[in-house]
């Protein structure tokens, strides 16, 4: 993300939608995080309807991936990946934290 790479995360893992906000893309994939507890588990992601035979499956699968890359793509040219590199550098540096996470516990 530093390098100014666009950056595709997992939507059912908590932390990134905390750490990284709004400026990488969030896209469900199957986890061993069960989304419901955030403990071990399995979080599966059946692409289509419940119903769909499974050659239906994989259309709707290589569908949501399509859609995927023309997000990436969009963000590569609307300058996504430079706005998340100045977010890392502002808010996720050693100095923020420190004052702004971990300060407060050390004198509340």
């Amino acid at each position: 993300m530093l390098c100014k790479s666009v950056v595709v995360l997992n939507q059912d893992f908590p932390p990134f939608r905390d750490i990284f906000g709004s400026n990488a893309i969030f896209r469900k994939y199957s986890s061993t995080i069960d989304i419901n507890t955030g403990m071990d588990g399995a979080t599966n992601t059946d692409y289509g309807p419940t119903n769909a035979a499974p050659e239906e499956r994989v259309a709707y699968e290589r569908n949501y991936h399509k859609t995927t890359a023309g997000m990436i793509s969009n963000r590569l040219k609307d300058g996504g990946a430079m706005e998340m590199s100045r977010f890392l550098m502002k808010y996720r540096n050693l100095d923020y934290i420190f004052v702004h996470e971990l300060q407060p516990l050390l004198f509340a």
